[in-house]
């Protein structure tokens, strides 16, 4: 995996329709205003939908999901990053370019059973820099409701039963957020170089507790230079 320092790539696209031209092996989704009617419990084949939106919320998700897929992965960027920008650095995306069915890397989806959901993060008014309310960060919106909301999405609209939450740097806050406060929404919960903040950021806070017991893996690079107070600090535990 390739990941920029923090942000997962900062590159702003500009705005465009995303309707999508299907491949040979792909059948493409148009963009939507809310969540859709019910699916197969499993795809028959590879499909990429973008833009879709959860009433109540103005976050778009991009899913990706192969043919008999029956787990998910909930991905969050970094602040000022995109889902596409993150499904590229993630290998997902053969281009660095906005999602299109034809660009799309299906192997390691595919070979895992495994759908790849993307949301956006937001920016408080007069802001560019999307990103999650994570105790670093302020989005404007009550990402713990939206992320709360997504799982229960996903279960009941792909059929799946397992589905894990993970973050990057920002998005990896965020994970660590919803870890400690709406733990029964996911069934696992990786951070990749994000530190576990709390409402007392940047003075440290008390240890959380999260609600149920549930896996949380914390990933932080040794030559981190960003995250390289907290990673000395985490040795010395």
């Amino acid at each position: 995996l390739w990941l920029t320092a923090c942000g997962g790539g900062i590159d702003e696209p500009t705005e465009q329709p995303q309707g999508l031209a299907a491949s040979a092996d792909t059948k493409a989704a148009p963009l939507r205003a809310r969540a859709p009617a019910t699916m197969p419990a499993t795809a028959t084949a590879n499909t990429l939908s973008v833009g879709i939106k959860l009433a109540g919320y103005p976050h778009k998700i991009d899913v990706y999901r192969p043919a008999g897929a029956t787990k998910a992965i909930v991905f969050l960027h970094g602040q000022g990053g995109t889902t596409w920008k993150l499904a590229y650095d993630l290998g997902f995306n053969r281009v660095n370019a906005p999602q299109t069915a034809k660009n799309v890397n299906w192997d390691w989806l595919s070979r895992n059973g495994i759908i790849a959901v993307f949301a956006q993060g937001q920016a408080l008014p007069g802001t560019r820099l999307p990103g999650w309310n994570n105790y670093v960060f302020d989005s404007g919106q009550d990402d713990v409701a939206f992320l709360s909301a997504l799982s229960t999405y996903v279960r009941t609209q792909f059929g799946v039963s397992q589905v894990a939450l993970s973050g990057h740097s920002s998005g990896g806050a965020m994970t660590a957020r919803m870890w400690c406060e709406a733990t029964s929404a996911y069934d696992e919960f990786v951070s990749l170089a994000g530190p576990m903040a709390s409402a007392t950021y940047p003075q440290p806070g008390p240890t959380c507790v999260p609600q149920t017991p549930a896996p949380y893996f914390l990933v932080i690079g040794g030559k981190d230079s960003t995250q390289e107070e907290f990673f000395h600090t985490f040795n010395a535990l």
